[in-house]
């Protein structure tokens, strides 16, 4: 991901520390580390390991919501 964020510095990324801020993680029913979420038009969760290809697939094809 930090690669991706050099990358495409007009999308917003962030990384949250969900035992710290269960809370936030409840809301978006993460219950898997690692967990991706992609806001968009229409949202993309990936579970488990995802390759940087796979994501970047995503934001080129999507309007992101930021």
């Amino acid at each position: 991901l930090n690669d991706l964020k050099q990358k495409y510095t007009d999308i917003e990324f962030f990384k949250v520390n969900v035992e710290e801020e269960y809370e936030l993680a409840e809301i978006f029913s993460i219950r898997s580390l690692p967990t991706v979420i992609i806001f968009s038009k229409e949202p993309k969760t990936f579970i488990g390991f995802t390759t940087k290809q796979k994501i970047e697939e995503i934001l080129k094809s999507q309007t992101i919501l930021v």
